[in-house]
């Protein structure tokens, strides 16, 4: 994939655990956590649920004692221990 935009990002949940998963990148599989409730079409303010549909990516988070800084045309945001 190098020099080409990755174009989409699937995720979809695992057999017989609703809130675990995969996301699914390229050629790539990484383990997720979802939401207590798992994925739902009709996602309402805290019911645990991560939300069903298809989403245009607006930026990136990441912790810089996980990974480094990710290569990305979108913008960067890292994520301190004064967040959520």
């Amino acid at each position: 994939m190098k020099g080409k935009g990755l174009r989409l990002i699937r995720v979809s949940p695992a057999a017989g655990c609703p809130t675990r998963g995969h996301l699914i990148a390229g050629n790539r599989v990484f383990p997720i956590a979802l939401g207590r409730s798992g994925i739902r079409q009709n996602k309402r303010e805290g019911d645990g649920a991560t939300p069903r549909g298809r989403f245009k990516l607006l930026r990136i988070w990441w912790r810089t004692d996980r990974l480094t800084r990710p290569r990305t045309k979108l913008p960067l945001r890292r994520i301190t221990k004064d967040d959520g």
